[in-house]
Order: structure tokens, then C-alpha cells, then sequence
């Protein structure tokens, strides 16, 4: 009986470590999980960061596009006028000489 029960101790007592040593590697495998968590986040974070800026270069972006085809816009019409005005001019030039052309004539 006593090395049945000596037998039965030693089984429990190897159990113990055995359960003691899967209790470790346990461990260790959730303070590697721990890690891996810890850089994921850090590589959420660092998408949603980037993410953000990127929003803001895009946004920076489209505002330069609009002030452009403002300012296209208004060379357009500068240039439409100006090329109004100049015709205009022509028409005037034009005029003064046929105007100088008949009192030159009359003159003669």
C-alpha cells in the first residue's frame, strides 16, 4: 500500500510539473500574442496617421485645382476683354486713318 500510494505521489507530482511546465509555454505564448497585438495597433495607428495625412494632401490638392481653374478662368476673361478692347482699337485706328486719308485729299 505505501509504495501504491508513493507510486500515486509521484505520479501527481510529475502531472504537477508537467502542468507547471504547459502553464509556462502558456505564458509565454500569450506574451508573445500580447507583442504581436501591441504591433499591430501600432501599425493601426500608423495606417490611420497616414491615412489622415494623405486626406489632407488630397484636400490641399483639390483646393490648388480650384484656385487654378479660378485664375484660368480669369485670364480667360482678360484675355476675351483684351482681345475685345483690341479690336476696338483696330476700329478706331481705322477710322482716323480713313479720317486722315480724306483730309490729306482734300488738301491736295
Amino acid at each position: 500500500a505505501t509504495s501504491d500510494t508513493h507510486k500515486s505521489m509521484e505520479q501527481s507530482r510529475e502531472q504537477m510539473d508537467l502542468s507547471i511546465s504547459e502553464a509556462e509555454s502558456v505564458g509565454q505564448a500569450l506574451g508573445r500574442i500580447s507583442q504581436v497585438i501591441g504591433t499591430i495597433n501600432q501599425m493601426n495607428t500608423e495606417i490611420s496617421d497616414s491615412a489622415s495625412e494623405q486626406s489632407e494632401v488630397t484636400y490641399t490638392v483639390a483646393e490648388q485645382v480650384k484656385l487654378i481653374a479660378t485664375i484660368s478662368e480669369a485670364a480667360k476673361g482678360g484675355a476675351e476683354q483684351t482681345d475685345s478692347s483690341a479690336e476696338q482699337l483696330l476700329a478706331v485706328v481705322q477710322t482716323l486713318e480713313q479720317e486722315l486719308s480724306a483730309l490729306q485729299k482734300g488738301h491736295h
